[in-house]
């Protein structure tokens, strides 16, 4: 869960940043795959059980980080408006 958990996190960020500066993302599933095999083969004790887990994990943080082309696109259609807020003028 841990090793799943720093993945995810190294992921995500890369993906957010790559995703705001270039316009594209990367599938982390596969990258995370062959990482956490090649970690849990050094500590001895890691599975395919625990390799799946670590795969999953990162899989969805990878699919999560697709929210920032929501935010943009709201903002070009109007949805959201970041200079007036919604609270009623006085």
């Amino acid at each position: 869960m841990i090793l799943g958990a720093l993945i995810t996190l190294v992921f995500t960020a890369s993906n957010v940043y790559l995703g705001l500066k270039v316009g594209l993302t990367f599938s982390s599933s596969i990258p995370a795959a062959v990482i956490s095999m090649a970690v849990l083969r050094a500590l001895r004790g890691g599975n395919i059980l625990e390799n799946n887990m670590v795969q999953t994990q990162a899989s969805a943080a990878g699919t999560l980080s697709s929210i920032i082309f929501v935010l943009p696109g709201l903002l070009m259609i109007g949805g959201v408006d970041p200079v007036k807020p919604d609270t009623p003028s006085h």
